[in-house]
Formats: C-alpha cells, sequence, structure tokens
C-alpha cells in the first residue's frame, strides 16, 4: 500500500483560501488596532451577562484565529486537516454537501461550547478546527473497513482506529492545555460528521411498485397509432 495524496477539489481550495488571507488580514489590522478577534471569535461572554454576543458568535467564530505568533501552527494544522478530510468528501458526495457537512461541524461545537461555559472555565472559541474535526468524523463512513495510510503517521490502520486516535489526541490536548472545552467541540464536531456521513450513506429505500393503468368505462386500454409512409397517403390505423 502507496500513500497518495487526495485531489485539492475547488470548495476546499476556496476555504483555504479564505482561512490563510482572513488569519492575515485579521493580524494586519490588530496592529492597526482594529481588533477583530474579540467581535467574531465566540467569547462566551453571554455567562457574564451579556447575551447579544450569541447572536452572530456561534456562526462566525469558525472564521477568526487570535492574531498572535502560536495561532500559526494551529491554522497551518487546519488548513493541512481539510485538504485531508475535506477534500475526499466533497470528491464524493459534492460540495454542497460539503457545505452542509462543514456548517453542522461550526453549530455543534457551538451548542456544546455554550452551555459548558456556565459550568467550566471559558476560552475563546476560534478556528476552523470544528470543520475539520467533523471532516475526520465522514472520513471512517466512506472508507469503511478499507486500510488507509493516515498522514504524517504512514501506518496501515483502520479508518476507524484512526478517529479513535484523533479523539485521543483531542483528549490528551484538553488536558495539556487545561481546557475541557478542546476535547468536547472536537468530539461533537466528529459526531456530527459520523452522523451526516452515516445518513448520506444510509440504504435506497425501495421505488413504490407503479400502479396498472387504468382502463377507461368504454371497453379495452386501445390507442389510435397513425400510419403511412407520408402525409399523403392514407392514414392506416392500428388498435
Amino acid at each position: 500500500m502507496s500513500f497518495n495524496f487526495p485531489p485539492l477539489t475547488p470548495l476546499v481550495k476556496r476555504l483555504l483560501i479564505f482561512l490563510g488571507v482572513a488569519f492575515v488580514l485579521v493580524a494586519v489590522l490588530d496592529v492597526l488596532g482594529v481588533h477583530l478577534y474579540p467581535l467574531l471569535a465566540l467569547t462566551l461572554s453571554y455567562a457574564d451577562g451579556v447575551p447579544w454576543s450569541l447572536a452572530w458568535e456561534p456562526f462566525t467564530y469558525w472564521a477568526i484565529y487570535p492574531p498572535a505568533p502560536p495561532s500559526l501552527v494551529d491554522v497551518l494544522l487546519t488548513l493541512l486537516m481539510l485538504y485531508f478530510f475535506l477534500s475526499p468528501f466533497e470528491a464524493t458526495f459534492g460540495a454542497k454537501r460539503a457545505v452542509i457537512l462543514s456548517v453542522l461541524g461550526v453549530l455543534a461545537a457551538a451548542l456544546v461550547a455554550v452551555p459548558l461555559a456556565f459550568f467550566l472555565p471559558r476560552p475563546p472559541l476560534a478556528g476552523a478546527s470544528a470543520i475539520s474535526a467533523a471532516a475526520f468524523g465522514a472520513f471512517p463512513v466512506l472508507f469503511r473497513d478499507r486500510e488507509i495510510m493516515l498522514f504524517p503517521l504512514l501506518i496501515k490502520m483502520k479508518p476507524w482506529t484512526a478517529l479513535l486516535i484523533g479523539l485521543g489526541i483531542s483528549a490528551l490536548m484538553a488536558v495539556l492545555y487545561r481546557d475541557p472545552h478542546v476535547f468536547a467541540v472536537h468530539a461533537a464536531a466528529m459526531g456530527a460528521g459520523v452522523a451526516y456521513a452515516t445518513w448520506l450513506v444510509r440504504p435506497a429505500k425501495p421505488s413504490a411498485r407503479p400502479q396498472p393503468r387504468k382502463r377507461g368505462k368504454g371497453g379495452p386500454d386501445l390507442r389510435v397509432i397513425e400510419g403511412g409512409a407520408d402525409r399523403d397517403d392514407d392514414p392506416r390505423w392500428l388498435n
């Protein structure tokens, strides 16, 4: 078994360009004194009595990263994950369903982060890792029991084994960062990806049997067909 890079699909290409440009733009504007990160990240400030931020932050946090040097590594890893896992999904199901998968991942992560903010420490939620996690969750459903070589490990494994490894890495990150949100939001996004991909590949329902044609009240169902070599010939009628 050899390792092959997946083709870069059109939607994923646009998404990678958008996230890269957005990261640079936010960093430049932050230097100029325009701070977009506190406005667009899911700051979870509603837990402190600022509920109106829920009107937009659950839908914008995925496009923003902290304008700080450590974020560069996070951006690059997320872009790599999107390329490796969202591209095969788009190639299989199309761009429209790839968009739906991305939206489900973003919303699933936000729906988990919002209630947790009332009970656990609440650092801002930002970045497109929810999209890559949803695509990663859909990955085992696409490849089922086939053996794969997961970059950068390049070790043969089953797709579901790769998903469990991803969950383990996410749990380790939560411990190292002392931030339970990391594991919770990633697990929720992966679960959304698994659920949506499973729904897409569900067995098709058997089509209904065609109803027999009803005969007219006047007798058998006869059709009149006009024959003849051309319009000048006498018509011949066939029943």
